[in-house]
């Protein structure tokens, strides 16, 4: 009974979300596309053609790019609004717990990443000559990374002070998520540094998971990525529903 009660609260507030942005969504929608595909034709224009292992690293860097800018810049920055207007006051009146918020709030962007998703894949097979592979573990690689995503743009934004500080944050994480990390390209031809940078991302092991889902390998090759995110997403998504203050001050 108490589970049902989760899962509806958590359905509910998620049609809510789904509800408002029919005002900002579909200008993040359109940002979640033109963002991973405006760098996936610079790759391209810049490094002629490409095997058939870059263009999968391509295609899964997309995936994860459209992944950070929704799920960490734009809902670190849409929270980050929102408690400067005292917008968690409002849920506080519902009967609902903070992890259904978060997880309406995550699956909500992840439906905004789904146009990023379809424009990928169709690039992929039309321009890059390769076969993509959609199965269920494709589809538990994204939802994990995603989750773990979410929870860091959550942080953000229930962690700034101004609406505004959230977004220069959310715009630094970006960076940092996308170029610092082996999303375009493997771990192994970064530098020392960065090479240990990068096994602490969750970008890192979103990318591999999606590489090889794609890619149509089997779920034990990338089974070790999986349980990471799996971890990570646990630990974030404990975390950041601890770190949601409905009422400030």
């Amino acid at each position: 009974m108490v589970l049902r009660r989760f899962f509806l609260n958590t359905l509910i507030l998620f049609k809510m979300q789904v509800a408002l942005y029919r005002f900002l969504g579909f200008f993040t929608a359109i940002v979640a596309v033109l963002v991973p595909l405006g760098t996936l034709f610079l790759i391209l224009f810049t490094s002629g053609s490409t095997s058939e292992e870059h263009a999968y690293l391509l295609l899964a860097g997309n995936i994860v790019v459209s992944l950070v800018n929704t799920c960490i810049t734009s809902l670190g920055q849409y929270i980050g609004n929102m408690k400067e207007a005292r917008g968690f006051e409002f849920y506080a009146t519902l009967p609902v717990s903070k992890l259904s918020l978060v997880l309406a709030l995550m699956c909500s962007n992840i439906m905004l990443s789904l146009p990023g998703f379809i424009a990928v894949g169709i690039l992929g097979w039309l321009i890059l000559g390769i076969q993509i592979s959609i199965g269920p573990g494709f589809f538990l690689a994204v939802i994990l990374t995603a989750a773990t995503m979410a929870s860091i743009g959550t942080m953000i934004g229930v962690t700034s002070k101004t609406g505004q500080q959230a977004n220069h944050i959310s715009l630094v994480a970006m960076f940092v998520f996308i170029f610092l990390a082996p999303v375009y390209y493997q771990i192994e031809s970064l530098p020392l540094v960065l090479q240990w940078w990068g096994r602490i991302q969750p970008v890192t092991y979103g990318a591999n998971a999606i590489r090889a889902a794609l890619a149509g390998l089997p779920v034990s090759v990338y089974l070790g990525d999986l349980i990471i995110l799996l971890a990570l997403a646990t630990v974030s998504l404990t975390i950041v529903t601890k770190g949601i203050k409905w009422r400030e001050g």
